[in-house]
């Protein structure tokens, strides 16, 4: 699949706590937030200094979705995000997806876009 979309949410939960414990809680969301949000896949999770935490999902997609789609896919996936951190007392602050499209490769060996090449670019052929 070559274009994705990517997933990036700032949440807190305010019950607190030591540092220790925080980043406790980080290996746990990393692991159950996908699946917390109803999608397959990894997610990496990042604790501040401020004991916040930002989570970042890449979801592959078969076609890239129109600006409205990304907005009530949005709007979804916060509303999943919101119910899961609910009984953990979770804060969700901000919850922003992006569309990304794979760049185009390049034919290394393809032809040239400047067209062929003259004829004294190729080498004399060796008469032996």
């Amino acid at each position: 699949m070559s274009d994705w979309l990517l997933a990036r949410a700032d949440f807190a939960l305010t019950g607190g706590g030591d540092r220790g414990l925080l980043k406790r809680w980080r290996r746990v969301l990393a692991g159950s937030l996908p699946a917390l949000m109803g999608r397959a896949g990894k997610a990496r999770v990042r604790l501040h200094e401020t004991g916040s935490f930002t989570a970042w999902m890449r979801l592959p997609v078969e076609r890239r979705p129109t600006r409205g789609r990304t907005r009530a896919l949005e709007a979804r996936l916060r509303d999943r995000l919101e119910a899961a951190l609910l009984p953990v007392r979770g804060l969700v602050f901000d919850l922003r997806v992006r569309r990304f499209r794979r760049k185009a490769e390049l034919a290394l060996f393809g032809p040239s876009v400047a067209g062929p090449r003259p004829l004294a670019a190729y080498p004399e052929p060796d008469r032996a």
